[in-house]
């Protein structure tokens, strides 16, 4: 972690049996403030913000809990929230001994292969964005997850780095994912502009010493994300979360 993106607190320890140890703190990023140029005539500008609730998305907390706490894995989680949508997703979403299908637009199932070559182990189903017309799936890995958003015309497939949430007009989507320690998979966020129906990738943010795990639209053009980062205290780690407005404008 750099002073550009954090403040670190050292901290010697008053013992004097002690006097050689010390203890590195970690916290959130202090300037985080950036501009960030995605495109010829797009630009971001991040910041800090101030806390709000929101679910996380697309099912209330309590039902995820419910559904999940008896489980210590990602990849079963998913398969448990995919069962209860399928309760009322059938007309749209099934699933049969040779993997998971959506179906498309002009009523044909199409059933989404595993790419052997990506790792890829298995697609669940998470949500249905019937007015944009996409899919968001999850996909396990050997180790780790991505994410893919199929289109609903044609099936096109489109890998984000994470889950994807729409800006309310659905002319922006925004993919957010949480893996700065482990790094199985890509930490950050990507944007991209819906075009009819055709994702355009705007471009990528990847920070290293924290990471967003959930973001809300506020409106068409700015959103807040939930983010985490940690903090060193002797040989525990505390983690911390942290807010950030995104505001997507154009130049030009």
């Amino acid at each position: 972690m750099t002073n550009q993106d954090s403040k670190k607190v050292t901290q010697t320890i008053g013992k004097e049996e002690e006097k050689d140890s010390v203890v590195e703190q970690w916290f959130e990023p202090m300037l985080l403030d950036t501009t960030l140029n995605f495109s010829n005539n797009v630009y971001l500008t991040l910041k800090h913000s101030d806390s709000i609730f929101y679910n996380e998305y697309f099912l209330d907390s309590k039902i995820i809990d419910s559904l999940t706490k008896p489980h210590n894995n990602r990849h079963i989680e998913a398969l448990e929230i995919e069962r209860y949508l399928l309760k009322t997703q059938s007309n749209h979403v099934k699933r049969d001994s040779s993997g998971l299908h959506v179906k498309l637009k002009h009523g044909d199932w199409r059933l989404l292969s595993l790419d052997p070559l990506a790792d890829e182990a298995d697609n669940t189903f998470e949500y249905y964005f019937s007015d944009i017309g996409f899919y968001s799936i999850r996909v396990q890995w050997g180790e780790g997850n991505g994410y893919k958003l199929i289109n609903h015309i044609d099936g096109t497939e489109t890998n984000l780095f994470g889950r994807p949430y729409f800006s309310p007009d659905g002319h922006y989507v925004i993919s957010v994912n949480m893996d700065f320690e482990a790094g199985y998979s890509q930490n950050g966020f990507q944007l991209f502009r819906n075009e009819n129906g055709k994702l355009k990738h705007l471009g990528n943010y990847e920070p290293s010493e924290w990471g967003p795990y959930s973001a809300k639209w506020i409106d068409n053009y700015r959103l807040i994300l939930k983010n985490q980062t940690f903090d060193f205290k002797n040989v525990n780690i505390d983690y911390l979360d942290f807010y950030a407005e995104l505001r997507i404008k154009k130049s030009g």
